[in-house]
């Protein structure tokens, strides 16, 4: 593997670490930002909601940036933006100032994780086998880290604004010193006549994005509800202690970051439609077995379950979007993005409303169902044409012409880039040189 790749899979890694600490870490200090704005609950709320709400305006409107500004540039700067967005929170004293604060920290950290997100497709490409799995998961770790640093800060008796500082400090330390390992990717050649060359500020999405986003809609909503409520669940409908609730969060969260770091060996084993559509049937299999079974022993294994299986479908459907069409690989990307975001942003104002009315495990219902709809969906991720909705009619089977119109039948195969890219490279016929200098096949993706 070249030098240069192997360094930019490092500085990769890098900017996901961020990614994930810097939620992590804001989250831990909550508690003492609340305090010092002086904010009650439902004022907190709505700060939360900015902060989500930051993140899907900023995800929809810079698909085209992405488009045509370098990673090597748009990625180190996100990563700055939100290491030192993470500051402001700390400085808030009322909500007003919070929810800009948070407002700004949402747009940043959004803009780090779409861009971080379609450089590591690029460089997939390049890589030739699948890593996008292994990023997501350096993100999960991240997030842990964060965690914990950020209960060291509480222990040592640092206030908010002092950990915010330190950590931004550090984060944005680590984005400076690898931001030079980041290299260009050169973009396969598309013949697409589906989209128009031009940028188009306002143009609609293709349906197969749009259907990729739904998917990753239910899978980000059922994340969401797996950290908010699977604790809750444990402690006030299962009647389990403390200790037991809190176990049943981290079998979600150790498994969740234990199915990323194999995923990637998965997708190269079995191809991303088996890898999401296992993984959406036995997230809805644990998530059902959880309310099922209201038991200790079955909950914290249903939610490890849920963990496990939702591992590795973000990862798929991101990287599905990025390579669907190379030429506006951002807009696409974005539009993705944008649309799972809805999940966490509507997620648990539903699932509250659903739990005030009828009970939380009827509540819980919601994920369990909606995360059906990924197997269901997840030929969606299928490189062949049948797979793409608006493709058109399915291609004839493929043949070598023989000579004077013969024909022979050849079954397709999948190669490596379909695998990875998620188009085919090659023609769907091979032709033989005849002496009637016929030609046949069908146009590269």
């Amino acid at each position: 593997m070249p030098r240069r790749l192997r360094r930019a899979r490092i500085a990769l890694n890098v900017y996901f670490f961020v990614t994930g600490a810097v939620i992590a870490i804001w989250a831990s200090r909550i508690p003492a930002v609340k305090s010092r704005t002086g904010v009650d609950e439902g004022e907190l709320s709505i700060a939360l909601l900015a902060l989500a709400l930051g993140g899907v305006l900023t995800i929809r409107l810079v698909g085209g940036l992405l488009d045509r500004f370098d990673g090597r540039t748009v990625v180190p700067a996100a990563s700055l933006a939100t290491s030192a967005s993470l500051v402001a929170p700390g400085y808030a004293t009322d909500q007003e100032q919070l929810v800009l604060s948070l407002l700004l920290l949402g747009s940043s950290h959004a803009l780090l994780n779409v861009s971080a997100n379609l450089q590591a497709a690029r460089l997939q490409r390049e890589w030739g086998r699948p890593i996008m799995v292994s990023f997501h998961a350096v993100c999960s770790i991240g997030g842990g880290l964060g965690a914990i640093a950020g209960t060291l800060c509480v222990r040592a008796g640092l206030d908010a604004t002092t950990t915010f500082i330190a950590a931004a400090s550090v984060l944005a330390g680590l984005s400076l010193a690898v931001r030079r390992w980041l290299t260009g990717h050169p973009l396969p050649p598309v013949e697409n006549t589906r989209t128009a060359p031009r940028f188009r500020r306002f143009s609609l999405p293709r349906g197969r994005i749009v259907l990729l986003g739904v998917l990753a809609l239910c899978c980000m909503l059922a994340e969401g509800a797996a950290n908010d409520w699977s604790a809750l669940y444990t402690r006030e409908t299962v009647g389990g202690s403390e200790t037991v609730a809190s176990a049943t969060y981290a079998a979600y969260a150790v498994m969740m970051a234990a199915g990323r770091l194999v995923g990637d060996r998965l997708v190269a084993l079995l191809g991303p439609v088996t890898v999401v559509r296992t993984g959406g049937l036995l997230a809805s299999t644990g998530l059902f077995l959880a309310l099922a079974l209201p038991l200790q022993i079955p909950v914290v294994i249903g939610f490890a379950l849920v963990g496990t299986g939702l591992s590795g479908i973000v990862p798929q459907l991101f990287n599905a979007a990025a390579n669907d069409n190379p030429a506006r690989s951002g807009r696409d990307l974005s539009t993705v993005a944008a649309i799972g975001y809805f999940g966490p942003l509507l997620g648990p104002p539903v699932i509250g409303f659903l739990a005030d009315r009828a009970g939380l495990s009827a509540a819980l219902l919601l994920p369990a169902l909606l995360i059906l709809l990924v197997p269901l969906g997840a030929g969606m991720l299928r490189p062949s044409a049948e797979g793409r909705p608006g493709a058109g009619p399915r291609p004839a089977p493929p043949r070598r012409r023989l000579g004077n119109g013969m024909r022979l039948w050849v079954p397709p195969l999948h190669n490596s880039s379909e695998l990875l890219n998620g188009h085919r490279d090659g023609s769907s016929e091979e032709t033989l040189p005849n002496n009637n200098n016929h030609h046949s096949g069908n146009e590269n993706h």
